[in-house]
């Protein structure tokens, strides 16, 4: 036991009498460009009776339509606010019966994202409830 008490007090006498040399301060570093914003960012939330149903592809859609085009480039995601927080479409629930796909035309005249429900059980059957999506809009850099 005295060993170890040693060997302790020892380290601690090492350890302490370690100093740090602190020496003066380095040039501050060139300053980078300005960055550019290009990440564009909307919550949409689409009302149970805002849903359009498409015969011929047995489908609801609802095409949100955008303020500005953007480049055919761009990179366009969409989530849906779950429980467990926002998902990244598309999105698949057999349990429940349904599957939720986006479409975009960003770069057309009249730019828009189609968010589409299908309902694999009764195809006619609306959504019954309200849904939040965030878009997020990555717009190529020229």
């Amino acid at each position: 036991m005295k060993l170890f008490s040693l060997v302790v007090v020892v380290l601690v006498v090492l350890v302490s009498a370690c100093k740090k040399e602190v020496g003066p301060q380095g040039p501050i570093g060139v300053s980078g460009k300005d960055g550019v914003s290009n990440l564009n960012v909307a919550y949409v939330t689409i009302k149970s009776s805002d849903w359009v149903y498409d015969d011929l592809y047995k489908q609801f859609y609802y095409q949100h339509k955008l303020a500005k085009r953007y480049s055919d480039s761009s990179l366009v995601t969409s989530s849906l606010l779950t429980n467990s927080g926002f998902q990244l479409m598309p999105i698949s629930d057999s349990f429940i019966g349904y599957t939720m796909t986006f479409s975009e035309n960003v770069s057309n005249e009249n730019p828009y994202i189609e968010f589409q429900y299908t309902n694999t059980k009764v195809s006619s059957d609306r959504p019954v409830n309200d849904y939040k999506f965030k878009v997020s809009i990555i717009e190529a850099v020229k």
